[in-house]
């Protein structure tokens, strides 16, 4: 016959069992949850990473003024950044429209540009150059517009515009006349008409 002392013995011993049994499942199951969480965490992380990065291979540069004073500290610093980019070769094209010699200029003041991604360049010193670009935060009165294009295209036109809304002026020894080919008339009510420059 068992007496009362070994029992009481062998129940502390699988009360113990018990314990430490409960403590290795609980152990576990939370083991499984820290792990669950932290590849749940790390996968949200990582999409980022495998989403489709954004291929930009030229940008257009407007630089514009609404009639107050032009910020030409802000122009000169986009000159800067992209001749220093040109000099690197982060860029191989840098095109500008206007103003241009012998072409288009605005009255105000502006800058009108396209820049091309360096052929021995990559995508992200490229990045960095707009990157800067956008870092310029001209006085008011001043926009500084840095969009993405598809390529940078020098096409001369026929006919040099000028007037308009934007105020183009002529080159030197040009006078902007009125464009005949579209509706609008000075002459009969038309305002801010576009015109050619011809010359005098």
């Amino acid at each position: 016959m068992l007496d009362s002392a070994n029992l009481g013995g062998r129940a502390d011993m699988l009360s113990r069992y018990d314990a430490e049994l409960s403590f290795f499942t609980r152990s576990v199951m939370m083991s499984k949850w820290f792990y669950f969480i932290f590849f749940t965490v790390n996968l949200v992380v990582s999409l980022p990473v495998f989403a489709k990065a954004v291929v930009i291979k030229a940008i257009d540069i407007k630089i514009e003024v609404d009639g107050r004073p032009l910020d030409t500290v802000a122009v000169n610093k986009v000159r800067k950044i992209s001749g220093a980019a040109l000099a690197r070769g982060d860029i191989d094209i840098f095109i500008v429209d206007v103003p241009k010699s012998g072409g288009q200029l605005y009255i105000e003041g502006g800058l009108s540009a396209c820049a091309e991604l360096g052929y021995y360049s990559t995508q992200k010193r490229f990045n960095t150059f707009i990157k800067n670009l956008r870092s310029v935060h001209p006085k008011a009165g001043t926009t500084i517009k840095v969009k993405a294009a598809a390529k940078c295209v020098k096409a001369p036109p026929l006919y040099a515009m000028c007037g308009g809304i934007a105020g183009m002026a002529c080159p030197i020894g040009h006078v902007c006349v009125d464009d005949i080919r579209d509706s609008c008339d000075p002459k009969k009510g038309g305002a801010d008409c576009s015109g050619i420059c011809k010359k005098r």
